[in-house]
């Protein structure tokens, strides 16, 4: 298929400032497993299934369109931290690569209808699938039905779908706080290390998993366009659950919400996600956004989130195994309070 975009790659500056996974997105939305199965008939009746947020003529509602650039940027600012890191924006989607050997961190967004879908799949293939890059493909239940064929011509299969939730007051938050929770923004290169062990163990991770990065991760952290913040809390000293916070607009995205497993159930990570969110007042934010694994959804929805969105992974059919999930449908309520 022949490229009908002008759209060339756009090459971030070579750094010797490579960062560590984790620590930037690895968090409970990215190293969620597959769906598996459907939804019981009595959890359904649980959740409204009201439409979709309205859409205005102009394309998304505005505060989808906040959620997904905080979604979107949080990935081009990581790509702006790798050697060779690139993004490319053709029509509505933008193909990030950041080269890391995960596909989850090699992401098409195809978060908004493409005018045309003639000429995205040789983008794709020149920038992940010629490169030997793993990736994978994100929609909307919208955006996956306009993208119907190209889905097809490359072989895709549907592996996982998350809620995009939403939380309107940040103030209410202070609820969620604990007293015996002692939770530090984590600025020193020690800590760091700590924060990465402590995230890579809640999230099941091999903790070398990320090499040497961390270093030069801090190093380039500060440069980056958008502000973040990065939580650790500690239960007598002993650090036991993390968050992430990530700046755009009025939009404080939390990542990194992770729990170590002897520690779970007790209101660590709700504390560290209050923690988060909170903090971007004085960054000027009056939303937090998130996307919830099926353990966080319940814990994000008593907190005050609320679904806004779907998002759809895809992978090529030969990375998602001979037995790919039926992943179950999210439910968008209604969302007038926003």
């Amino acid at each position: 298929m022949s490229s009908k975009c002008n759209c060339d790659p756009t090459p971030f500056p070579s750094t010797e400032k490579p960062w560590t996974l984790s620590l930037l997105l690895t968090g409970t939305h990215l190293c969620q497993k597959p769906i598996t199965g459907s939804m019981p008939a009595d959890k359904k009746n649980d959740r409204k299934t009201s439409p979709r947020p309205a859409v205005s003529a102009g394309g998304i509602s505005e505060l989808l369109k906040e959620c997904h650039e905080n979604f979107v940027e949080v990935f081009v600012d990581i790509a702006q931290a790798m050697p060779g890191g690139a993004v490319e924006r053709c029509e509505e989607l933008v193909v990030v690569r950041t080269g890391l050997p995960e596909a989850t961190f090699n992401p098409v967004f195809a978060l908004e209808p493409p005018r045309r879908i003639d000429g995205i799949a040789e983008h794709v293939n020149r920038m992940l699938v010629r490169t030997d890059t793993p990736w994978t493909l994100v929609t909307t239940p919208v955006t996956s039905a306009t993208l119907a064929p190209l889905i097809a011509e490359l072989n895709l299969k549907q592996f996982m779908v998350l809620p995009g939730m939403v939380h309107a007051n940040l103030p209410d938050m202070h609820s969620f706080t604990l007293a015996d929770l002692d939770i530090h923004r984590v600025t020193k290169n020690e800590e760091f290390r700590v924060y990465n062990r402590t995230c890579t163990e809640g999230e099941g991770m091999p903790p070398d998993l990320f090499g040497t990065r961390l270093d030069q991760f801090i190093a380039k952290a500060n440069d980056l366009p958008h502000k973040m913040g990065f939580y650790l809390g500690y239960i007598a000293g002993q650090p036991v659950s993390t968050s992430a916070r990530f700046t755009t607009r009025r939009t404080a995205g939390i990542y990194l919400v992770s729990t170590l497993p002897s520690s779970r159930r007790r209101g660590y990570g709700a504390a560290l996600t209050a923690r988060a969110a909170m903090d971007g007042i004085e960054d000027g934010c009056t939303i937090s956004y998130l996307q919830a694994s099926d353990m966080g959804r319940p814990v994000y929805e008593k907190m005050g989130y609320r679904v806004v969105e779907e998002y759809q992974y895809w992978v090529p059919a030969s990375a998602a195994g001979e037995k790919t999930p039926t992943p179950t449908r999210v439910f968008i309520p209604d969302h007038d309070t926003f």
